[in-house]
């Protein structure tokens, strides 16, 4: 069952539910190098997702 944790806003927070991350990004230069920037992005953000 989720917790609602002060410590981060009151978001419900559960290490059994899913965790997601999902890039969404504005095409400003060349499909490739968007995909690349996004990908790049999105590691990171897992990364740092996972960690917590």
């Amino acid at each position: 069952m989720p917790v609602n944790d002060s410590s981060n806003g009151g978001i419900p927070t559960s290490t059994s539910w899913p965790t997601a991350v999902i890039e969404l990004k504005i095409l400003r230069k060349s499909p490739e190098a968007t995909i690349a920037e996004g990908l790049a992005q999105t590691a990171d953000y897992m990364d740092r997702v996972v960690s917590n």
